[in-house]
């Protein structure tokens, strides 16, 4: 490694962890040492199974299955840093909720399937028993809610001595604006919460602790019963209509981008890519920038040819000028491509930052296939727009 790129880390480092004292942010070492332990896991099953696929002679079937296994261990290793970072900061009010309109029945099943995934379970194993059968979309952080939940179902699940797990969910009456989502997980009655159904549970302390900093920030309870088997989660939810939750819904399936002109300032070989890839697949036309200077020369070109970008997705930490001295640039020369922010910075005061330096849009690494390509879809017809105005 690069002797000054280390010793910038470690300033960085060193730098961060003298700014959360200043903001209050406590980091518990025991968390600490829980989060890197729950990372190995994931972690040791992406590098083997990159490293076996590297290897000629591979069947198409083994092949396949270590495909499936790096996306599912990739995706668990993003939310285990996501969550856990989103603990840290929302604890410290750095960062706001992420709500959308959805049924919370869709994120119980959604956190239910993530359980069976992780730990090869039959069919009846965990079950949910939604009261009644009209549910009304409420405003929900979804990926958070779907995080707590299954850590309670799996601690549930270690729990459990005999007997299916319950996921009974309940919305209350409104009061206000607001309303109550509760859930109750537990043995089925006649099972015995005490156990642990031969299951390894060193994690669940780590993942209880996550989820129980997530349900705080969210304005929530949860409550353990005895013998930790059993759990109750309450968390206020704002009413939502249904006409927003069928457009967010529909927003997955905007995905084609067939004549969106991309410009991909970013600086890291393997995210070009991958990104590059993505977008291209999507139907999206992409110049690559290594880094801030490229990035406005290229807008630049294209502006004077009368071809603006539709979007430009703009890295933050770049070497020759970084994203935010480039975006600053572009705007100077009348640029008017939509500019998104593509940064692994997820602080509000990020964020925020962004949007006063004249960035439209914001996307935290890691990102998803599906937010990209609908973030680049909204963005493209945006600017389309402004540009024609």
């Amino acid at each position: 490694m690069d002797e000054r790129k280390l010793h910038q880390g470690s300033e960085g480092a060193a730098s961060w962890m003298g700014s959360s004292v200043r903001r209050g942010i406590c980091l518990d070492m025991d968390l600490v040492s829980g989060f890197v332990r729950e990372l190995r896991g994931p972690l040791t099953s992406i590098m083997g199974a990159s490293e076996l696929l590297a290897e000629p002679g591979m069947s198409v079937t083994d092949a396949a299955e270590l495909r499936r296994m790096l996306v599912r261990n990739a995706r668990a290793f993003e939310s285990l840093v996501s969550r856990f970072e989103d603990s840290v900061l929302m604890g410290a009010g750095a960062l706001a909720p992420t709500f959308q309109a959805m049924d919370a029945r869709r994120v119980a099943e959604r956190a239910i399937r993530d359980v069976n995934e992780e730990h090869g379970l039959g069919t009846g194993e965990i079950e949910m028993r939604p009261a009644g059968d009209e549910w009304e979309p409420v405003l929900l952080d979804a990926e958070r809610l779907r995080f707590v939940l299954a850590a309670l179902i799996t601690q549930a699940l270690h729990s459990a001595a005999s007997g299916p797990i319950v996921v009974r969910v309940a919305l209350d009456e409104a009061d206000g604006d607001m309303r109550r989502l509760r859930f109750d997980i537990g043995v089925e009655d006649g099972g015995r919460s005490a156990g642990q159904r031969g299951r390894e549970c060193v994690g669940a302390a780590f993942h209880i602790g996550v989820a129980t900093g997530l349900v705080h920030a969210l304005g929530g309870e949860v409550c353990a019963g005895e013998g930790g088997g059993s759990f109750g989660l309450v968390l206020p939810v704002g009413a939502a209509s249904e006409t927003a939750s069928d457009a967010a819904s529909e927003q997955a399936a905007l995905r084609d981008l067939t004549g969106v002109r991309v410009l991909l300032a970013e600086d890291g070989a393997a995210n070009q890519k991958v990104l590059a890839t993505m977008l291209h697949w999507a139907g999206a036309s992409v110049q690559i920038a290594r880094n801030g200077e490229v990035a406005v020369e290229l807008a630049r070109e294209a502006q004077q040819a009368g071809r603006d970008f539709d979007v430009i997705l703009m890295d933050l930490h770049m070497p020759v000028l970084d994203g935010l001295e480039a975006t600053g640039q572009l705007r100077g020369l009348g640029v008017r491509s939509a500019i998104i922010a593509v940064t692994a910075d997820a602080r509000e005061e990020d964020r925020a930052r962004c949007m006063r330096s004249g960035f439209e849009g914001y996307l935290a690494k890691p990102v998803s296939r599906e937010s990209l390509l609908e973030a680049v879809w909204t963005w493209s017809h945006r600017g389309r727009d402004a540009r024609a105005a």
